[in-house]
């Protein structure tokens, strides 16, 4: 089965009673580890579940319509506490954990992260330390029970400054790639000429360009960027890439934070894209295609790869009557955006949109602010996108609650949200406030507009030319 088929997302409350039968499923290996059957997890009610839910960002991992694994984080005096990761038994040992404490850490960027577990489960203990994790306390919690407390401590990027270029020598000889048992290469190899290219007098060339990750008093990663012909060069308006992240520090998301600022600086420069090499077997391989990166290029032992940095928009709307739909059209039209239809998975007829029946469809969803009309169709791929604006109607002063489902399913951390909405009384009201709980704090959402009437795609072009994107 190919790990691909599954798909990460926000969790909400409907979701709560199978991830409490995935939990009892999943913890039944550690039940047997400590030979106590009455541990938390376990017997957990639903309606403790449901309490969980309402304090904590919670995400699922799908497969086939099936949640597979989860993990749930909140956030309590700047620090963010992780806990009840979990995959299903037959689903365990194919990376799904690590793919889920990542997700989980992206909702709360720059925080310091805390969770525990038992002292005997080894295992556990050595996915936390893989994705960054390290001990710094052991408590008794009861007799032949020890919890060993982890914490992965935050980290900061910023532009590289001239007190940083000679640094760069080792991350550039770090950034050098050896397969499994190689013998260490002699540091002097960086001063080749193929490889020195690569910070020889750095920020003496127009376009160069780096960012620093520091983390315990000291630089821990960088990214640079510069035109120059060296191994995963296209053409001369190109940057390539290069990033280096100290050993210790890997898997802790350094690389995607130092990447995504660099693209910000780059963008910043005029540039459209960026290239880079990179040996096939690799694994930063894969850390390349999932920030964008596309093959180019397919040599004998590396890939010649390439990524736009041109901001990418996409116009998500929802419609009862075709209003909204009409001016999401034109809007996208405008802008050069993407376009996609927020569809309920039950249709709305004319009675469910009666506002005056307070037993209608509608009416009994905008009542329950917990209310979170599935929709037909989750294929979005908001990843692909770093500014998403998204339409709707007005319904009782805030935007319809199926927009609060399409956004918990999918993981808007880092992103741009524009709200447009149409009605044909009803002002903007809360609906921004009403949006805010159901994305990660990271996202930003910017203030809502109100786009009745005649919409020409000039005077849309030129709204969305105002917000400054």
């Amino acid at each position: 089965m190919m790990l691909e088929e599954y798909t990460i997302s926000r969790a909400d409350i409907t979701d709560a009673g199978e991830i409490l039968c995935l939990q009892r499923a999943a913890y039944q290996s550690e039940a047997v580890l400590y030979n106590d059957f009455t541990i938390q997890p376990l017997t957990q009610t639903l309606d403790e579940a449901i309490e969980e839910f309402q304090s904590s960002v919670v995400l699922k991992a799908v497969l086939d319509g099936e949640i597979i694994g989860s993990i749930r984080a909140h956030e309590e005096n700047g620090d963010v506490y992780i806990g009840k990761l979990m995959v299903h038994p037959e689903h365990q040992n194919k990376g799904i954990g690590k793919r889920l404490l990542r997700a989980i850490e992206s909702e709360f960027p720059g925080k310091r992260f805390e969770l525990y577990t038992g002292i005997n489960s080894v295992k556990n203990i050595a996915v936390y330390e893989k994705c960054g994790y390290s001990r710094f306390k052991t408590l008794k919690a009861a007799p032949g029970l020890t919890f060993v407390y982890m914490e992965k401590r935050p980290f900061h990027i910023r532009a590289i400054n001239a007190d940083d270029y000679p640094k760069l020598e080792d991350f550039l000889y770090h950034a050098i790639f050896l397969l499994p048992g190689s013998n260490p290469l002699a540091r002097e190899i960086i001063f080749q000429p193929e490889l020195f290219i690569y910070i020889d007098g750095f920020g003496s060339k127009p376009g160069d360009c780096g960012v620093a990750a520091e983390a315990d008093g000291g630089i821990v990663g960088a990214a640079w960027a510069r035109i120059i012909p060296g191994y995963g060069h296209i053409d001369d308006d190109t940057p390539e890439l290069a990033i280096s992240v100290q050993p210790g520090y890997r898997g802790r998301g350094i690389g995607t934070a130092l990447l995504t600022r660099l693209f910000e600086l780059l963008q910043g420069q005029g540039f459209k894209r960026t290239s880079l090499s990179v040996q096939k077997a690799n694994p930063a391989a894969r850390l390349y295609q999932r920030v964008g990166y596309k093959i180019l290029r397919k040599n004998e032992e590396d890939w010649i790869m390439m990524k736009s940095i041109m901001s990418k928009k996409l116009v998500a709307y929802f419609s009862a009557g075709g209003v909204t739909r009409n001016v999401a059209k034109a809007l996208a039209e405008a802008i050069g955006a993407d376009l996609f239809e927020i569809k309920p998975e039950t249709p709305y007829t004319k009675a469910d949109l009666d506002w005056r029946d307070k037993n209608s469809r509608s009416s009994v969803e905008m009542a329950d602010k917990a209310s979170r009309p599935a929709i037909a169709a989750k294929d979005a791929n908001i990843a692909a996108y770093d500014v998403v604006f998204i339409g709707f109607p007005i319904w009782w002063y805030v935007a319809p609650t199926i927009i609060n489902t399409f956004l918990e399913s999918y993981n808007f951390a880092g992103k741009t949200i524009v709200p447009f909405a149409t009605s044909g009384s009803s002002g903007i009201g809360e609906t921004v406030a009403g949006l805010k709980a159901s994305v990660a704090p990271s996202t930003i959402i910017r203030e809502g507009k109100m786009l009745n009437g005649r919409q020409t795609k000039e005077n849309l072009a030129a709204w969305a030319n105002s917000l400054g994107l």
